[in-house]
This record gives C-alpha cells, sequence and structure tokens, in this order.
C-alpha cells in the first residue's frame, strides 16, 4: 500500500509539468499576438492608407491593452504623390476588442477623430497601390465631431464646411455607411442636420458612390447676400449618386427682405433640384415661390456662388413685386402681371438691387395708379383723347402696361413699352431707376381725337391747321409724349416739336 509520502512526488510533477505547459501556451500565445497584434504603428499605417488608397504617416503612437486593446495615434497624415495632404489628424483613438484580436477579425469596435481636416483639391491626385488581397478593417462607429472638410474650386475660391456632430456606423470601404451629422453650411452659412447611407464607397469614380437620407436646414443668414436679410429653412430628402444627388423639399423664409426696400414679406417654397456633392454646384430643376397673393414658378443653377434663374409667373400682382424693392408704404400701381425673366445674380459685394441683371417681358392688365393725383392726370389724358367726352366715366379708366425690360446696377431699361387708357395708347422707351425711382420715359402718344380736339378751348382754333401734320392711319393725331420725374410725383408732357 503506497504512503501519503509517496503520492506527493507525483503531484508535484503534475504542478510542474501544467507550469511549464502554462508557460509554454502564454509564451506561444505573446509570440502569436507579436506577430498578429494589429495596433502597432506600421500596422496602423498601411490599414488606413488601404482604406484611403493613400499615404499615411504618425507622428506618434501609444498602444493601450486594458480594458480594451487598441491605440491612440497623434498627428496623422494621409497624402498622396506629388500633392499636399489630402487629410490631417491631430489625435486618432482606436479602440478594439479581445475577441476581435484573438480571432484575428479585422474589425475596431469604436474609432475617434479629433481635429480631423479633409482638403479636396479641383484634381484629385491618382490613388497609390495597394495590396487588395488583404482584408479590410470594419470599424463599428466612427466618431469625428469638429471635422472640417475644405473643397477646392477652379475658380480658386475655397468652399468650407464645418461639422460639429459627426457619426458613422459599419464604416468599411465596400459597405453602405450609415451617419448622422449637423454640418455648418458654406454658403449661405446655416445648420444643416441630416441623417442617412452612404455608399459603397467608389474609389475610381467617387461621383457614383451613393447617397440618400433626410436633412434639415435652419438659420440660413439670407444677409451673406449683400442687400438682404431673413432667415431660410429647409427641411427635405435627397437620394443618388454622390455627384448627381437629387433633393426635394419644402424652404419657408419668414422674413425676407431686400433691404433698400425695408418690406419683409413671408417667402415659401417648395423645390426640386440636382446637387453635385463633390463640389456643390447645384440644379434648380423646379422651384415654386409663394407670397403674398403672388406665385412664381423658376429654374436654374448655382455654379459657386452665382445664381441663375429662368422665371414665370403663373399668378402675380404687380404691387406685391413692388413690395420687395420700393420702399414707399404706398405702392404707385396695382394689378395682376404676367411675366417671363432671366435673371443672374453674381457674387460681387454689391447691394442686391444694383448687383442683380434682368431680363425679361411683361403685361399689366386692368392697371391702376393708386395716388390719387396720378390717376386724375390719366384721366385727364384719356378725356382729351377721346373723341365723345361721355364714353367712358373717370372712375372707369384704367391702364395696360406690357413691354420689355433690361435690369443693370439698378436701372431698369425699357423698350417696346406701349401704356394704353381709353381714347389713346403710348409707345415709349426708356429708364427706371429702381433705387432713386427717378422716371425718363419718352414715346409717342396715339390718341382718337384730333390734335385741336385734344386740344380744346381757344387752342383749338389755333392748333386746327395743324391736325393734318399730327394725323397718322386711323389715329385722329400722334405727337411726341414724355413722362418724367418720381414714381410718387410723375411729370406727363406732350411736346408738339418732340423734344425733350
Amino acid at each position: 500500500m503506497p504512503t501519503a509520502l509517496s503520492t506527493r512526488p507525483s503531484l508535484g510533477k503534475k504542478l510542474a509539468l501544467g507550469t511549464v505547459v502554462l508557460i509554454a501556451v502564454l509564451a506561444s500565445g505573446s509570440i502569436f499576438l507579436a506577430k498578429r497584434w494589429p495596433f502597432t504603428r506600421e500596422r496602423v499605417a498601411e490599414s488606413l492608407g488601404r482604406a484611403t488608397l493613400s499615404k499615411v504617416k504618425i507622428g506618434h503612437l501609444r498602444e493601450t491593452f486594458f480594458p480594451h486593446p487598441g491605440c491612440i495615434a497623434e498627428d496623422v497624415t494621409v497624402s498622396r504623390d506629388g500633392a499636399p495632404p489630402l487629410a490631417t489628424i491631430k489625435k486618432l483613438t482606436i479602440e478594439g476588442s479581445w475577441t476581435a484580436v484573438l480571432t484575428l477579425t479585422h474589425r475596431a469596435k469604436q474609432v475617434r477623430a479629433e481635429s480631423l481636416r479633409l482638403s479636396i483639391p479641383t484634381h484629385v491626385p491618382p490613388p497609390v497601390p495597394v495590396d487588395s488581397k488583404r482584408p479590410e478593417t470594419m470599424i463599428g462607429e466612427l466618431i469625428a465631431d469638429g471635422t472640417t472638410i475644405d473643397i477646392a474650386r477652379d475658380s480658386g475660391e475655397t468652399l468650407r464646411f464645418a461639422f460639429p456632430l459627426l457619426v458613422l456606423n459599419n464604416v468599411a470601404k465596400s459597405k453602405t455607411i450609415l451617419f448622422r451629422t449637423s454640418m455648418r453650411n458654406a454658403v449661405p452659412p446655416g445648420l444643416i442636420d441630416a441623417k442617412g447611407s452612404f455608399g459603397p464607397w467608389v474609389g475610381t469614380d467617387p461621383g457614383s458612390t451613393r447617397v440618400s437620407g433626410s436633412f434639415h436646414f435652419t438659420h440660413a443668414d439670407l444677409s451673406h447676400f449683400h442687400g438682404l436679410a431673413g432667415l431660410l429653412s429647409a427641411e427635405g430628402d435627397f437620394k443618388g449618386g454622390l455627384g448627381h444627388v437629387e433633393v426635394k423639399g419644402d424652404a419657408d423664409i419668414p422674413n425676407f427682405e431686400v433691404l433698400t426696400s425695408q418690406h419683409a414679406v413671408e417667402i415659401r417654397s417648395g423645390f426640386d433640384g440636382v446637387v453635385n456633392g463633390l463640389n456643390g454646384d447645384t440644379v434648380l430643376r423646379l422651384v415654386n415661390a409663394n407670397w403674398l397673393h403672388t406665385a412664381i414658378d423658376a429654374h436654374g443653377t448655382v455654379k459657386g456662388k452665382t445664381l441663375t434663374l429662368e422665371m414665370d409667373s403663373r399668378q402675380a400682382r404687380i404691387q406685391d413685386l413692388l413690395r420687395l424693392v420700393i420702399k414707399s408704404d404706398g405702392l404707385p400701381v396695382t394689378g395682376p402681371i404676367t411675366f417671363r425673366a432671366h435673371a443672374v445674380l453674381p457674387p460681387e459685394n454689391e447691394e442686391f438691387l444694383r448687383k442683380i441683371r434682368l431680363d425679361g417681358v411683361f403685361g399689366v392688365e386692368d392697371g391702376k395708379f393708386t395716388s390719387p393725383a396720378t390717376q386724375a392726370k390719366v384721366n385727364q389724358l384719356s378725356e382729351r383723347a377721346r373723341k365723345e367726352k361721355e364714353e367712358y366715366g373717370p372712375e372707369s379708366v384704367v391702364s395696360d402696361l406690357k413691354g420689355r425690360v433690361s435690369l443693370r446696377q439698378g436701372t431698369a431699361t425699357f423698350s417696346n413699352l406701349s401704356f394704353s387708357v381709353p381714347g389713346a395708347i403710348a409707345n415709349m422707351h426708356g429708364t427706371y431707376n429702381v433705387i432713386t425711382h427717378r422716371i425718363d420715359l419718352h414715346g409717342t402718344l396715339a390718341m382718337q381725337a384730333s390734335l385741336s380736339h385734344a386740344a380744346g378751348g381757344i387752342k383749338s382754333v389755333l392748333l386746327k391747321p395743324l391736325d393734318p401734320f399730327f394725323k397718322k392711319g386711323d389715329h385722329g393725331a400722334v405727337v411726341p409724349v414724355e413722362i418724367t420725374g418720381t414714381y410718387a410725383h410723375p411729370s406727363f408732357r406732350v411736346s408738339l416739336t418732340g423734344k425733350k
């Protein structure tokens, strides 16, 4: 029978053997981890380089082990041959998991990028060749609050976008990434909150990378455009390739104002457009704008900071249009208006009415002057021009306006302008300054009545011999006429000499 003493060596041998095995396992594991450890400077730089198709340099890296494996990299630069850095990161914190490390899974639980700066030139350098056989690394969550993106344009200007909030999930080159962000827009300045999906990234053709989601644009300050005021808000949905993102939604400006007019109005609109996410250029396929009792349809483009619009009225009043540009509360003319116009708003740092360029045709039907003095002069002109004085009462006299207009530097130049009242038609040309409100129009007045009949009284006897010289066709008389002064105090004058 063995004694108790005889069992001790056997137990000791087993403990010793177990210790040796444990040490061997730990040593083997350490060697294995040392060879496969993903958080060295070289492996982190290589992984980032494969993801960005670029060269990556890391200024300093510190490895972490507990409670989670990972590393902290500082002064990271991403660049391509012969070009300035495409990205810089002040501090990059990578947090993995022991499960992923031990199972050789290429996955980071969370990555936090601090002070990320992206600089996209007009011509992005070609990608750096990488080993495509190596598996890509997936990031569960990427937090990059405080990121800024600078996009260079062919015009030489740079658009800057700042992201107070930027969170991406399921980040991998071949995966669809989910995102939520708050972005400070460049032009006009404002805050965009958005969420949606992005990718997979197409490195050979970034513009075809898919993107979709919804957005809410708030506090867009229109005072960025010199001469305007108001805060715009908009919301809608977007989808498409990054170079061709279709955007639909609604916008509201509760206090839109052209500063020289000092009249704020609420403008509501629906919009349907296409945005190039690579350079910010926009095609406005349709914009429906409504304010007061006026509705305008428009389409156009935004390239850089230049807005171009083609506009048509489907329901408009001339007083609503004038309210946007005229300071006085007493608007000179009222009535329905139809028009077509081409407008360009360039980025020059001038007041709105001086820098906008507009060309169009218009017609005002059944227009009426709001000033009693002005309307009285029109009534008097109509009464003198008619053959039959009793045909119309003063209260029924109206004016119709139609013609072409070209607006430059605050001055509207009119051509083919006609002005009609019962008994007379005026064909005119000239200018109207929308800033000073000065009128300088000249042309001819064709009357039903003869010159002597229109003059009346003793003048009719004196002018009777001249009637044949001023008679043309079916008109009783055609005489030179001019309208000068201001819209508040216009002056109508008939000149028998044709001189100003």
